[in-house]
């Protein structure tokens, strides 16, 4: 069975294109794709006020973890001073000045501000890596590769982070996605 936080993934991807999980099902193994098509209905059935709840909270969970001890200007601390460890927030809040008036983060500055402050990753030892990856030829490889094609960014750096994370571990994004492929690899889901 795939984890809650794999299914909810494709499950916002598949709300945000419009798509209601059909396009995901046809490449996934049936017991998948099942369990998809159970979380889109899920989330569709509720009100709302209840989709809006369940979409925004899966989306706070794909936010990229902060780095505690990042090196960022106190104003940009500041604001992101909730989400980290009240002692490490309190901190961050008493060096920074005081925001002018009526002053209010945007969602765009929020997420830069997090992308700063998240654990730094090596690109160019996962475009090594994915380089080794996409030149395999073996099963698991090539399933990688379709996944990192379709997100259409530089796919050996995708592969790479995706192979990290199957590996080793992280908290961006790509080894997120690796750890999750690597689960389900390891179940017998494969693609």
């Amino acid at each position: 069975m795939a984890s809650a936080s794999f299914l909810d993934g494709l499950a916002l991807a598949a709300t945000l294109t419009g798509d209601r999980g059909k396009a995901a099902e046809a490449g996934l193994a049936p017991e998948l794709a099942r369990s998809l098509d159970a979380r889109v209905q899920e989330i569709r059935a509720a009100d709302t006020r209840g989709r809006q709840r369940a979409l925004g909270a899966i989306a706070v969970g794909l936010r990229p973890a902060i780095d505690a001890g990042a090196m960022l200007p106190a104003r940009g601390a500041a604001i992101l001073a909730s989400e980290v460890p009240r002692t490490t927030g309190a901190a961050w809040m008493a060096r920074a000045p005081l925001p002018r008036p009526g002053f209010r983060a945007s969602a765009g500055l929020r997420a830069t501000l997090r992308r700063l402050a998240g654990a730094p990753v090596d690109e160019a030892a996962d475009r090594a890596r994915g380089a080794v990856l996409a030149i395999e030829r073996d099963e698991r490889s090539a399933t990688f590769v379709r996944i990192a094609i379709a997100t259409g960014r530089d796919v050996e750096a995708t592969l790479g982070a995706m192979e990290r994370g199957a590996r080793e571990g992280g908290d961006d994004r790509g080894a997120r996605a690796g750890r999750e492929l690597a689960a389900l690899w390891e179940r017998g889901c494969r693609g």
